[in-house]
């Protein structure tokens, strides 16, 4: 099944996921320097393991015994000590305290980012045990705090700085758990999510935040709950001028309980953080206006993003329309479609928020997506 494809400007990434089985690499080859593109192909089966590992050697099909010898070890000690152990259960079909928080149902994903000739191995999962869904973790909150300790004793270069000041703001109290059974949530109570890009020596650590339950327990929009834990994550994020404009624009466009999920890196150095939002409206007009945050955003940059995608989103034939799914946060519709998903990055002493875009390809058909040469098309 194919995903999704996005992308960003600020000639940083852009991303296509399809099914590994099915894309023609050399497609990633050629593109305007304008804006980088780069391919992100998801897959969720071992067996392509020592395939994905053979573009870590500069060839997509090169020495492939040589770049799986090289390169297991650091993904066998990250994966058996630290992965593995927190994943938990294996998932049973039915039961809530099971269910992944990672897309589309599972609980690890695997993918590899083609950026500028280079390949990085990236996965993410939601740290989880038996105990989650139990009275004594409700809403699993407790093994990704284990996880992180057992890093830092491990001698792991992870700030957890960011962690905790947004699990302070972020995350579900008891009284938020009851508040939540009085009123029937049915959407996911799961708000953790852990990403790694594997990149030898400097493993890059992420960490992902679902906001929607706390936002519900407290009765207040998400956008104001998250916007008010990205201020309080940085001073110099805060008093930016892209996040001024950010804000302003989702205040003006009434975008109140579109905020969903906050992204932060684990580094020491001066933070990222993204925030995510959905719309139900697939439209090119709904795109312009995300994209340029209602024609705020217009760099050459941005401009050439935007023409880039216009163009791609037309040679996918993307169907446009309201999607069915009204409360976000949902699974997808029964056709399995989805909306739109976008993100914006922001960093200290920006002068504008960095946009990124999800194509909605899920549900649609895959022939005309794996017909698509993207060399050709952008």
């Amino acid at each position: 099944m194919l995903g999704w494809l996005n992308f960003t400007s600020f000639n940083r990434t852009q991303e296509a996921r399809w099914d590994a089985d099915a894309v023609t690499m050399q497609q990633f080859s050629k593109f305007e320097n304008c804006c980088i593109v780069t391919a992100k192909v998801a897959f969720y089966s071992t067996r392509l393991l020592s395939y994905s590992f053979t573009a870590l050697q500069g060839g997509l099909l090169a020495k492939p015994f040589y770049a799986w010898k090289d390169t297991a070890p650091l993904l066998q000690d990250l994966m058996s000590e630290y992965a593995i152990p927190a994943l938990g259960p294996f998932p049973r079909l039915g039961l809530q305290q099971n269910e992944p928080a990672v897309p589309r149902g599972r609980s690890f994903e695997l993918s590899v980012n083609f950026q500028q000739a280079k390949t990085t191995i990236r996965y993410d999962f939601e740290p989880t045990s038996y105990l989650a869904g139990t009275s004594r973790d409700p809403f699993n909150q407790l093994t990704v705090n284990q996880l992180l300790a057992k890093l830092a004793i491990g001698g792991a270069n992870v700030n957890t700085q960011l962690h905790y000041h947004f699990q302070s703001a972020l995350s579900l109290s008891k009284q938020d758990i009851i508040a939540l059974r009085k009123v029937k949530y049915h959407l996911s109570t799961k708000q953790h999510v852990v990403a790694w890009d594997l990149k030898g020596d400097d493993n890059l650590m992420k960490m992902y935040f679902l906001a929607l339950a706390k936002a519900k327990a407290i009765g207040v929009s998400s956008r104001s709950f998250v916007m008010k834990a990205a201020a309080g994550a940085d001073p110099n994020i805060q008093n930016s001028a892209g996040f001024a404009m950010l804000d302003e624009y989702l205040r003006e466009k009434g975008l109140l309980e579109n905020f969903y999920i906050l992204r932060w890196d684990c580094v020491d150095d001066s933070p990222r953080i993204k925030i995510y939002l959905a719309d139900p409206e697939v439209t090119i007009a709904k795109v312009k206006d995300l994209w340029t945050l209602g024609g705020r955003l217009h760099s050459p940059a941005i401009l050439k993003g935007l023409d880039l995608l216009l163009r791609l989103w037309s040679h996918l034939n993307v169907p446009e329309g309201v999607r069915s799914t009204t409360e976000l946060g949902e699974t997808e519709q029964e056709d399995r479609r989805s909306g739109l998903t976008f993100a914006y990055e922001l960093r200290a002493g920006a002068l504008e928020p960095e946009p990124k875009m999800y194509f909605p390809l899920v549900g649609e058909n895959d022939l005309i997506e794996l017909r698509t040469d993207l060399s050709e098309t952008l």
